[in-house]
C-alpha cells in the first residue's frame, strides 16, 4: 500500500517538476525555497523506477494456467490431425486424387506449425519458471528480461496459431469446392435440359 501511495505522489511530483523545468527562467536554486534539490528528485525517480520494474512471484505464475490451456488445445488439435492423416492415407492408397494429395500437403504444413506452436508454448512455460526462480534468489533485473522473452514466445505461439487456423480454413475450402463440383455435376446430369 505504501508503494502505491509513493507511485501516485511521485507521478504528481514528476508532472509538476516537468512543468517547472519547462520555463526558460528555471534554475536549480529555485528549488531551495521549497527545501528540495535535483538530487532528491533523482533519488525519488530511481525508487519509482525500481517499484515499477518490480515483479512478484505471482506475475509469471499467471502464465501457467494460460499456457496449460493453450497446450491442451494444441495437443487436441495435433491428435485430431493425426487421425485425419491416417484416414487420408487410407483414402489416398485406395483412390488417389488431386484433392486428397492437396489435403495431405495442407496437413503436413499444419502439423509443422502445431509442432512450432507447442515448442514455443513449452519454452514460454519454462522461462516463466526460470523467472520465478530468479525472483526468488533476488535477481530482479534478470527476471524481468526472462519474463519478457517468455511473453514473446507466447505471443509468437499464438501468432502461429492464427496462421494455422487460416490454413485449416483452406483445407475446408478444398472439401467444399469438391462437394460443390460434384453437386453441380450431379445436377447437370439429372436436369433434363442438360441431357
Amino acid at each position: 500500500k505504501q508503494k502505491k501511495i509513493f507511485v501516485k505522489l511521485f507521478r504528481d511530483l514528476d508532472y509538476n517538476f516537468a512543468h517547472l523545468k519547462a520555463f526558460s527562467t528555471y534554475t536549480e536554486d529555485m528549488l531551495e525555497t521549497y527545501d528540495f534539490s535535483e538530487l532528491e528528485y533523482e533519488d525519488y525517480a530511481a525508487m519509482y523506477k525500481n517499484i515499477m520494474e518490480e515483479l512478484t512471484l505471482t506475475t509469471p505464475s499467471l502464465l501457467f494456467s494460460a499456457v496449460s490451456l493453450i497446450m491442451l488445445a494444441y495437443t487436441n488439435r495435433f491428435l485430431s490431425y493425426a487421425q485425419v492423416v491416417r484416414t487420408l492415407k487410407g483414402d489416398y492408397d485406395l483412390h488417389p486424387t488431386r484433392i486428397t494429395a492437396a489435403q495431405i500437403d495442407n496437413l503436413r504444413k499444419r502439423l509443422s506449425l502445431i509442432r512450432t506452436m507447442q515448442i514455443l508454448g513449452i519454452v514460454s512455460l519454462l522461462l516463466s519458471v526460470l523467472c520465478m526462480f530468479l525472483i526468488y534468489i533476488g535477481f530482479q533485473t534478470s527476471a524481468v528480461g526472462v519474463f519478457a522473452i517468455s511473453l514473446l514466445c507466447l505471443i509468437c505461439s499464438l501468432g502461429i496459431s492464427i496462421g494455422e487456423i487460416v490454413i485449416s480454413v483452406r483445407a475446408l475450402d478444398l472439401h467444399l469446392s469438391e462437394m460443390e463440383r460434384q453437386k453441380a455435376k450431379k445436377t447437370s446430369s439429372d436436369d433434363p435440359l442438360y441431357s
